[in-house]
């Protein structure tokens, strides 16, 4: 177990469009591409990150998290053409969440074959975010997708702070990023995109993204 600080002005490094901390960055890209685990800071919780394509990755995720393997996990990319890569997107649910996006916002989209049915339960619906924090997207913009479950043991304490998360799962992640506390901590708000029609829209969770307005930009995009 390793524990790195990253730079805790996030305005700063969302003003510079880059991470301050690039050597942070380095070692957290090793991580992912050598199949470890990495908890990392997001706008809403501290994630629990592995290659999403590596079944072998995926399953530390859930041993770690001691989670069931039957319960879902969603992944985090760094833009709309990376989530096109591991969904499919219609013109109208690609309209949808490039108007939501950088709202935190976990979006439910069918599943491209190319990531391991291990990571949604064998289902074909997948949940795909873009986390508004620099440190994640600078990592992502490197590795591809990574899973983005929440840095806690399953039904746990919801982990706002790295510490948070070293007391739940200690020596099972390779990697800690500290960025202090997240903006949010709660979790993402769920938008479920898998129905044939823009008018069945829903929110399937509620979490960090006001609902109301959600539902306002979800419906001037009709």
């Amino acid at each position: 177990m390793k524990i790195l600080k990253c730079e805790r002005k996030r305005s700063v490094c969302s003003e510079l469009a880059r991470c301050r901390r690039p050597e942070v960055v380095e070692a957290a890209v090793e991580v992912i591409k050598e199949g470890g685990l990495l908890v990392y800071p997001t706008d809403t919780l501290y994630g629990l990150g592995a290659d999403a394509l590596n079944p072998e990755a995926i399953g530390k995720v859930f041993e770690a998290k001691e989670r069931p393997f039957d319960a879902p996990i969603s992944i985090a990319v760094s833009d709309v053409d990376m989530m096109r890569q591991v969904a499919t997107l219609s013109p109208w649910t690609s309209k949808v969440v490039e108007a939501l996006i950088p709202r935190p916002i976990t979006f439910l989209l069918p599943r491209k074959r190319r990531v391991p049915g291990t990571l949604t339960g064998g289902s074909d619906v997948l949940g795909v975010r873009i986390p508004n924090h620099m440190f994640a997207l600078s990592v992502i913009a490197r590795t591809g997708p990574i899973t983005t479950t929440s840095a806690n043991l399953h039904e746990g304490h919801s982990p706002r702070t790295a510490r948070s998360a070293i007391r739940q799962l200690g020596d099972a992640v390779d990697l800690y990023v500290d960025c202090g506390r997240t903006a949010f901590g709660r979790a993402s708000t769920v938008v479920d995109l898998t129905a044939a029609s823009p008018r069945k829209v829903a929110i399937s969770r509620r979490g960090a993204a006001d609902r109301a307005e959600v539902l306002r930009v979800i419906g001037r995009t009709r």
